[in-house]
């Protein structure tokens, strides 16, 4: 398989659970593009940045375990109550970890309870997302009185 790393340091090193898969020139002359090819294995995939031979940066990606479990996650639980103010609910199938197991695509059923979904007055709701294998979870989102 192939990894590409897209960065604007002068060279990138892929790291698989700590041992070096190779290291590959980026930035402008390269299109900012490192280019490994592997073989695919579980576990932890770093990329290590470096300019004049100093860390400029690293990024992971790693491989979910066994048994996921719905999550979702909003990305602000208190939103004025107005037609113009919006929360945005993430949902994902994650291991214990919290890394997201984006191989999952499972169908799953979202409901509202306690509010209509774009009210005009305070108060809560609940969304929930329940997966067709019976996993949920759900976040609470409260409403309210707009800013003057």
């Amino acid at each position: 398989m192939t990894v590409e790393v897209y960065a604007d340091a002068e060279e990138v090193e892929l790291l698989l659970d700590g041992e070096s898969i190779g290291v590959a020139p980026a930035g402008p002359d390269h299109r900012f593009r490192a280019s490994f090819v592997t073989t695919y294995r579980t576990g932890e995939l770093v990329a290590v940045t470096r300019t004049n031979g100093i860390e400029t940066g690293r990024i992971s990606l790693a491989t979910s375990g066994d048994s996921p479990t719905l999550r979702l996650q909003v990305d602000r639980a208190e939103i004025e109550a107005t037609y113009q103010d919006r929360a945005f609910v993430d949902i994902a199938m994650c291991d214990t970890d919290g890394v997201v197991d984006r191989s999952a695509a499972p169908s799953f059923a979202i409901t509202l309870e306690g509010a209509v979904v774009r009210p005009t007055g305070t108060g809560a709701i609940t969304v929930r997302a329940t997966s067709d294998d019976g996993r949920s979870d759900s976040v609470e989102i409260t409403f309210v009185s707009p800013s003057t």
